[in-house]
């Protein structure tokens, strides 16, 4: 086990409690474009799920703890994302007409 507790606390607790549900909604969002070259769908399918995830775990209707703060740090996340992709994606089209 890696110990983090060196860590300043607002790190260590999103290491701890958020960030395998921000790479979850990233992996998910990665693979809908994979298979759809839809980069808004992607987005949208991404977040629709991890919204409706933490709905069901607060609800009590799927096991964990339903959490407003996992729904922020993942759209922050898919934004990012969002970004990352179109920039990466205007840059491929420049190149293409030069």
């Amino acid at each position: 086990m890696i110990d983090i507790s060196f860590m300043p606390r607002f790190l260590s607790d999103f290491i701890l409690y958020h960030l395998s549900d921000v790479m979850w909604a990233l992996a998910l969002a990665e693979t809908v474009y994979f298979l759809k070259r839809s980069l808004w769908l992607s987005v949208i399918i991404a977040l629709a799920m991890t919204i409706l995830f933490e709905t069901a775990q607060y609800f009590k209707v799927v096991g964990g703890t339903g959490d407003i703060f996992d729904v922020i740090f993942v759209a922050v996340s898919l934004s990012i994302y969002f970004l990352i992709k179109k920039g990466l994606h205007k840059n491929e089209i420049n190149k293409k007409t030069d």
